[in-house]
């Protein structure tokens, strides 16, 4: 019943042990129990069960506990007790053996599995222009903060040096071992803002909603033959020539495609040697978002894929910057390249037969159901949740980014689950 505990008996009821986890039966119990004189104590019968004998009013220490577990501190006549009719009480208390020095080995640990998942395969094989892609490191925005109830030491953002530069901030991947939770706000207010609308992404600063730093405003691109969102660190600043643009996002004819760039020149546009443009400036693709073709919604709810470049370390992921249609995204996702690109997918909902609806857990960071919520998780760590995304309202999201995935590349995917899809509505 109860493995790997230790029982101590005490004659009379004493105060609360300061390490007990659990007390049975409680004080009002206890005293009740010793005027009727007539309570019985049963103990399981496992061979990893301990019963010492404690004096009223005897303090017990965890260097007591252990000493009870070996044969010198035993005091085998407590046994004779079962069944028998003494007045009691008993405190259970965990023999959990593990260090704090032993949790933290653990928790590096996931996070170097974490940091193999997604890193590139075979270094060897790798072009070397597509070797560094982040000018940030991880270090630039993160600080170590220590709880000062528990003194448990957990990396944070820095928000000074978010704000002195937001547009490293956005291109940099989430720390290992944080989470990002940020707010999106629609506004789609005004006389073309319902097929043009704004949204604005924010970081909550103690992760539930009481401050929060803008981070980037996407707005979508009229006069486009498909959806083309532009992305700034600037909400007074839309343009795409902009010094504060940071990326944009464009589907394909039908909405199932589409495709993440950062804010560089695309090598199809302009003649790079006749402008005098530096030929370093190609832009980076930063991601692919496929959405399984759905019309009407016969085949339940939304099917997506996204295609990253894959991490040489916890700060930098390889250069996908393509110059021929033959190495962009979308091709070498097609022909397969498992050494440089990471797939994920959206986690698959539950039926829920009582309230008739596919359900996910959101952990309490989404209030309404959406067909534009989800999650994303890789299918051989499917508990580890790389970006969560969800309705509160009509016109505010929530969304939590984790490792490997930077601000730019979750709020892009984001705004493509807001897209209007011919072939998945």
């Amino acid at each position: 019943m109860f493995h790997n505990q230790t029982f101590i008996l005490f004659r009379k009821s004493p105060s609360v042990v300061a390490d007990s986890k659990i007390l049975y039966p409680s004080s009002e119990e206890s005293s009740s129990s010793q005027e009727d004189d007539d309570s019985e104590i049963e103990f399981a019968s496992d061979s990893n069960t301990t019963v010492v004998l404690v004096e009223p009013g005897e303090k017990v220490s965890k260097r007591e506990i252990q000493s009870a577990n070996s044969s010198d501190g035993y005091e085998s006549k407590v046994e004779d007790t079962n069944g028998g009719d003494i007045s009691t009480s008993v405190a259970i208390i965990s023999n959990d053996s593990t260090s704090e020095d032993e949790i933290v080995d653990q928790q590096t640990q996931q996070q170097k599995d974490i940091l193999k998942l997604f890193s590139v395969k075979n270094r060897y094989r790798l072009d070397v222009t597509g070797m560094n892609m982040c000018s940030k490191s991880v270090e630039d925005f993160y600080m170590v903060a220590e709880c000062e109830e528990t003194g448990e030491r957990t990396l944070k953002c820095n928000f000074m040096a978010v704000l002195n530069d937001l547009k490293g901030f956005v291109k940099t991947p989430v720390a290992l071992g944080t989470i990002l939770r940020c707010h999106i706000v629609r506004n789609n207010k005004g006389m073309d803002r319902n097929i043009y609308p704004k949204y604005f992404l924010s970081l909550e600063e103690s992760g539930s909603g009481s401050g929060k730093i803008l981070l980037m405003t996407a707005r979508k691109r009229k006069r486009s033959t498909t959806s083309n969102y532009l992305i700034s660190v600037d909400p007074a600043d839309l343009s795409r020539r902009g010094n504060s643009c940071v990326g944009k996002v464009r589907s394909n004819l039908l909405g199932t495609q589409f495709v993440i760039y950062d804010s560089g020149n695309s090598p199809k546009k302009f003649n790079f040697t006749s402008l005098g443009v530096d030929l370093w400036n190609y832009r980076h693709e930063l991601g692919l978002v496929i959405y399984d073709s759905n019309v009407l919604g016969f085949r339940g709810p939304r099917k997506m894929k996204i295609v990253i470049p894959r991490m040489l370390n916890e700060s930098e992921r390889y250069e996908c910057r393509p110059d021929v249609d033959e190495d962009t995204l979308i091709e070498l996702n097609k022909r397969g390249s498992p050494n440089t690109l990471v797939e994920m997918r959206n986690k698959s909902p539950i039926w829920n037969m009582e309230s008739q609806s596919y359900v996910l857990d959101f952990m309490g960071r989404v209030k309404q159901a959406s067909v534009k919520n989800f999650q994303i998780i890789h299918e051989d760590k499917p508990d580890y949740v790389t970006l969560q995304f969800g309705r509160i309202d009509d016109d505010n999201f929530t969304m939590d980014i984790r490792f490997p995935l930077c601000p730019l590349q979750a709020f892009a995917t984001a705004l493509t689950s807001f897209d209007k899809k011919i072939a998945c509505e």
